[in-house]
């Protein structure tokens, strides 16, 4: 008792020594130091900072082992009760709910510990210190609960280890697209008994950019959105008809990363502008550069483009289209005068404005392959390339059809006779 060390001599003394009114106990059943951090954050915003103790704190749980102690005394060898604490001081206004009447030096102590620990403790605690109860405890009471301290120690090592593990198994984010084909190659609901999904190198680069950018870069997500398409079943799930309008068909390499985009990249809910005309102009290479990779090829993507969506039928449209397709006048505003996408060039914009305006209303439907393009190009989920690189290989072309020349069969000709 405290008041055997030095007697109270007013009762301002005990209030002041009196270190908590309450208690509360947070169990961790993962004991790492990432949630001991999100304790700490939560009751900082709160209480504002509070000093944390450390338990073990009492000088006895450091005593050199080799010291010497009497022969009816257990000398104990492992550290004993481990936890983190904070005393809080209760605030006028937490008074106003739940029916607290606050009242100054109002302090709770918020304890932190293991669930293993708060195990050994709840059972331990009225053999070690309620003597005056349940009488002296015996030395071998005190040798099992010394040796259940050590078996807990090591078991909150393992329950840490074993958090990090697993949080590296579904949290870690992958570092690179090796990273992530290998988790492709090697999931367990992708082991189909039918023919496996194809994630070559080129698609995987496209889904990692999407998945960073998305902020779904971690396997967890990823595994989700495959056991959403239908993962484990005995055969391939993927169809990729009814999905787009109009009706597209992806090189086969691409059709799974094509159906987990559209599956997770969700609805559009903000719509972002971009003054710039180089930047829109950019923009939109890149959108038609990706539908010609979807594809497979630029001639499929143009006659997607022409037959399918049938752009060729709005002039306005086709003109604008096919400035950003051809027109020399792109490179000219890209690479020489609008790098850093800091100046409007106005002369390019009405060229520009067809096409971006189309693409702008494609982003707001679910079905539209061009709208999808567009919208992981506006999101930078599309691997940077150069200017020149992407001027180069955006080989889609003019959507002008070609001339159809007439054949002659000769009936025409005048023979001499």
């Amino acid at each position: 008792m405290r008041h055997e060390q030095k007697p109270y001599e007013t009762i301002e003394d005990i209030r002041k020594d009196i270190i908590d009114l309450a208690g509360v106990r947070i169990i961790l059943y993962m004991p790492s130091q990432d949630q001991r951090d999100k304790v700490r954050e939560a009751i900082n915003s709160i209480w504002g900072s509070v000093e944390p103790i450390l338990f073990p704190t009492r000088p006895e749980d450091h005593r050199d082992p080799a010291a010497s102690s009497p022969k009816d005394e257990y000398r104990e060898v492992h550290l004993g009760y481990q936890a983190i604490h904070y005393r809080v001081p209760m605030q006028q206004s937490q008074s106003q709910t739940g029916g607290y009447d606050w009242v100054p030096r109002d302090r709770v102590e918020i304890q932190v510990v293991s669930a293993l620990v708060h195990a050994w403790a709840e059972v331990g605690h009225d053999v070690l210190y309620k003597s005056h109860a349940y009488g002296k405890p015996t030395i071998q009471e005190r040798r099992i609960l010394d040796s259940l301290k050590g078996l807990i120690q090591s078991g909150d090592l393992l329950m840490e280890q074993f958090q990090e593990l697993v949080d590296e198994r579904t949290y870690k984010k992958f570092a690179h697209p090796g990273k992530l084909g290998s988790y492709l190659r090697d999931l367990d609901i992708l082991q189909c008994e039918g023919e496996r999904p194809e994630f070559e190198s080129e698609a995987v680069g496209i889904l990692f950019k999407f998945l960073e950018k998305s902020k779904m870069n971690y396997p967890l997500a990823l595994r989700d959105a495959l056991k959403e398409l239908g993962f484990p079943s005995q055969n391939n799930p993927l169809k990729i008809e009814g999905l787009f309008y109009p009706e597209f068909q992806p090189a086969k390499a691409m059709l799974a990363t094509v159906y987990l985009i559209q599956q997770m990249i969700g609805d559009r809910k903000t719509k972002t502008e971009h003054n710039a005309p180089a930047k829109q102009c950019y923009i939109m290479m890149k959108a038609l550069s990706l539908l010609q990779t979807f594809f497979g090829s630029a001639h499929r993507a143009k006659e997607y483009l022409r037959d399918d969506v049938k752009m060729a039928d709005d002039e306005k449209l086709k003109e604008s289209m096919e400035y950003v397709l051809t027109d020399p006048d792109r490179q000219w505003i890209l690479e020489e005068h609008n790098k850093e996408y800091d100046n409007d060039l106005e002369a390019a914009r009405p060229s520009l404005q067809e096409a971006w305006e189309w693409f702008q209303k494609q982003a707001d439907v679910r079905s539209s392959i061009c709208g999808l393009v567009f919208r992981l190009a506006e999101m930078e989920a599309v691997r940077e390339v150069t200017v020149e690189a992407l001027y180069n290989q955006l080989n889609i072309g003019t959507l002008s059809r070609p001339p159809t020349w007439p054949v002659r069969d000769g009936s025409d000709d005048q023979s001499a006779s």
